[in-house]
């Protein structure tokens, strides 16, 4: 069962399939000249500092309806994308 999530709680991100977690370094990335965001590890949810995320959010909870913010904790940035950076066909 799903616990909620307290705003200012660091929390780890890891994808479904290959159990990776959403890690950055401090590296530019090539496509956006901004930090890097990779899946990283082995696999097993473990990981390091780099996958750390604090999550900024305006209530008690983090809740779908409330904007929110991903915060890296070793690096201090904060997640985003851009369409112009997104990987297609042509990148």
């Amino acid at each position: 069962m799903a616990e909620p999530i307290k705003c200012g709680s660091t929390i780890r991100l890891s994808h479904q399939a290959s159990f990776k977690n959403l890690h950055s370094h401090g590296v530019e990335s090539i496509l956006s000249k901004q930090q890097e965001v990779t899946a990283y590890g082995q696999g097993d949810g473990e990981g390091d500092g780099g996958d750390n995320w604090l999550v900024q959010c305006s209530t008690t909870f983090w809740t779908k309806d409330q904007p929110f913010r991903l915060k890296h904790v070793d690096t201090g940035k904060f997640l985003g994308t851009a369409k112009k950076t997104e990987i297609n066909q042509e990148t």
